[in-house]
């Protein structure tokens, strides 16, 4: 695990030689082969066998598609099923890890990166406001790839650049968005709050100054995104989040009970009142985007309905009439695995959000009985976050945000069964 943890903090290495698109895959693959444990005591969580179920899947669809795949697209599936690979070890690695020093690195490397990328997004912001809107710094061993691949893979030149600044049009005018190392904005939004939890785990950042220096650097962050999914996403899954806490805290308190009962009904038709608003404000926001968006999910179900295999799908994300920018099934993980791997593995991906969604639950239920501080929650709310952020964007294309996903998965479960042998432990008879 001290590789995986070395590889994120050289990411700026990664991203001078080229090689930043590949180091993840690579560094995972090069820890299985010289993994020191023997492969048949490897404890497989429920999670983990779900991500291997999608591999698996996803294998499958591309093999029985393999003759309709160009090859130019052949190498882009390859790298998507890399990073579903790679999410499987991940976890596993993580689950089974035998020094928690380990996992405190890693914890450490995805803070450090993220926290650079959003300094990254600060001289943006300056560069903006003294009249440059557009600035990026390309790798300058992005010319080894043929020039013809690079202009048909945009994952691959996102990748390869620093992103400072680069301009959005919202209905508030021109505004700045920056993503730093990461491929895009809404990649570094993930990442941000997926370090949220990581800054407020003692055992990682201990110094109280130090914490709150880095909680003001990323919350910056979050808005120097302007990633509508994340900021709407989080704050409205917090409360209800919280709802729930307080309720598995002293659910037999009948009045504590009426008290968020009445809460959520409350907040549930203020919500319901301003959704029509809220939604068509955050349409506007950004119009043009959306209105992106919305067309390519259309047109990605029409593909699928007219020209896939219902069950197995068309194996890869194909380029269309219907869509020049984006390949069909993009920006969207759900829909993506539905283009791709049929009615299968779309099944397989929401098995594996709901699987990930109640180890969450029981985790909140344990740090309730636990009596833990309030912001032990922030990891619920990040994960949860994190699958509704993958309604609208890949999880299987920013190599970065992605590992910052799995990683989180298997903090989630490291916790849950620390505190799990913690409280049987107390409720042991002396």
């Amino acid at each position: 695990m001290k590789l995986i943890g070395l590889m994120i903090l050289l990411t700026p290495l990664w991203w001078l030689l080229g090689l930043k698109p590949i180091i993840i895959q690579l560094s995972l693959l090069l820890l299985f082969i010289f993994y020191n444990k023997n492969i048949f005591n490897v404890q497989l969580s429920k999670e983990s066998i779900s991500l291997f179920v999608i591999v698996l899947i996803y294998c499958i669809s591309v093999l029985i598609n393999i003759n309709n795949i160009p090859l130019d697209r052949l190498i882009g599936t390859i790298y998507n099923l890399s990073i579903w690979l790679c999410g499987f070890l991940l976890i596993v690695f993580i689950t089974n890890v035998r020094s928690k020093k380990n996992v405190i690195l890693v914890s450490r490397s995805i803070i450090f990166i993220t926290c650079l990328s959003c300094l990254i997004g600060v001289v943006g912001l300056v560069l903006f406001y003294f009249g440059t809107n557009n600035f990026s710094i390309i790798s300058p061993l992005l010319s080894i790839f043929p020039s013809d691949i690079v202009s048909r893979s945009e994952i691959l030149k996102s990748s390869s650049q620093i992103l400072f600044v680069r301009p959005d049009f919202t209905f508030l005018g021109k505004l700045p968005r920056s993503a730093g190392f990461f491929e895009y904005p809404n990649a570094l939004a993930l990442s941000i709050i997926i370090s949220l939890p990581l800054v407020f785990d003692k055992d990682v950042i201990k110094s109280r100054i130090i914490k709150y220096l880095i909680l003001s650097l990323l919350v910056f962050g979050i808005f120097i995104t302007s990633s509508r999914t994340v900021i709407a996403g989080y704050s409205i899954i917090y409360i209800f989040t919280y709802l729930l806490f307080q309720y598995y805290h002293n659910p037999r308190n009948s009045i504590k009970k009426i008290l968020i009962i009445m809460c959520t009904i409350i907040v549930s038709y203020v919500v319901y009142y301003f959704i029509e608003s809220f939604i068509t404000l955050l349409q506007s926001f950004r119009v043009g985007s959306t209105n992106s968006r919305i067309d390519l999910m259309r047109n990605s179900i029409i593909v699928f309905i007219n020209e896939a295999n219902i069950l197995t799908g068309l194996g890869y994300k194909i380029r269309s009439q219907f869509m020049n920018e984006y390949p069909i099934g993009s920006h969207s993980t759900l829909i993506g695995m539905l283009v791709k791997t049929g009615i299968i593995g779309f099944i397989a991906t929401l098995s594996s959000w709901a699987l990930i969604i109640n180890r969450c639950n029981k985790y909140l239920k344990l740090i309730a009985k636990k009596r833990t501080s309030n912001s032990n929650i922030l990891l619920v709310v990040s994960i949860v976050t994190t699958i509704f952020w993958q309604l609208f964007e890949d999880i299987d294309a920013p190599v970065l945000a992605a590992f910052t996903y799995f990683f989180i998965i298997g903090y989630l479960i490291n916790k849950y069964r620390e505190i799990r042998q913690l409280i049987n432990f107390k409720m042991l008879p002396l």
